[in-house]
């Protein structure tokens, strides 16, 4: 809805590329449907104006900075930091992946005593996670996700969330599914694997908004049950 003023001189049979310049302030998809000409004589005594439809899709994507910062968690084994424990779980994969410095939520039947010994400080083996592991997301659309915290909606922190998680997902070789609900499934994004399916997943997420309308969870858990066995 913002107006957005640039004055240019067009020469007879001249071509001139007018930059237009916008600064979005939430994500989204938005769509520019009109653009207002002006054109004033060679003296300024009149001035022609029309108007030119164009249906432009400006896609408004979540915050990348944020992501860029807990991958870099990620990559440098600091998800602790994020809040995640770092428990092995029943069915973790077995083959060794690397060794790294003990924190006190690690299982201590990992701790590598002979290198332990030799940094003089305790070491544990992390092991390679299980890849084709088919991991379900449903992002609840409904008027609850309207509420603002810091500038930013629940859905808005809900999708930065989302962002970060599809990253992992996806690096680690793992099957994603998003299913977005309100009282109904309002989208999915269905079984996508590896790296490429990136851009997908974020094209989605950006075009979630929040509804007026009350989440409807026995809905959305019917729904999962049917499109997913595993």
């Amino acid at each position: 809805d913002e107006t957005v003023h640039n004055q240019v001189v067009i020469q007879p049979a001249g071509e001139v590329v007018v930059p237009i310049v916008f600064r979005p302030t939430r994500r989204g998809t938005y769509i520019c449907d009109l653009i207002t000409f002006r054109m004033k004589s060679r003296l300024g005594f009149f001035a022609v104006q029309f108007d030119r439809t164009t249906k432009l899709k400006i896609p408004v994507y979540p915050d990348v900075i944020m992501l860029k910062h807990y991958l870099k968690l990620v990559r440098s084994d600091r998800t602790y930091r994020m809040g995640v424990n770092r428990n092995r779980w029943r069915g973790h994969g077995t083959e060794l992946d690397s060794l790294r410095e003990y924190h006190t939520d690690d299982d201590s039947r990992y701790i590598d005593w002979k290198a332990s010994t030799r940094q003089n400080k305790l070491v544990t083996k992390t092991f390679q996670s299980e890849t084709n592991n088919n991991v379900v997301i449903a992002v609840d659309c409904g008027r609850l996700m309207t509420g603002e915290q810091d500038g930013l909606s629940s859905l808005d922190h809900a999708v930065n969330a989302l962002l970060v998680l599809s990253h992992i997902v996806l690096n680690a070789g793992d099957i994603l599914s998003i299913t977005a609900f309100a009282d109904k499934v309002v989208g999915e994004v269905q079984t996508v694997k590896g790296k490429s399916s990136i851009a997908k997943v974020t094209d989605f997420i950006t075009g979630l908004e929040p509804t007026e309308v009350e989440a409807n969870y026995d809905h959305v858990f019917q729904h999962l049950r049917r499109t997913h066995r595993r």
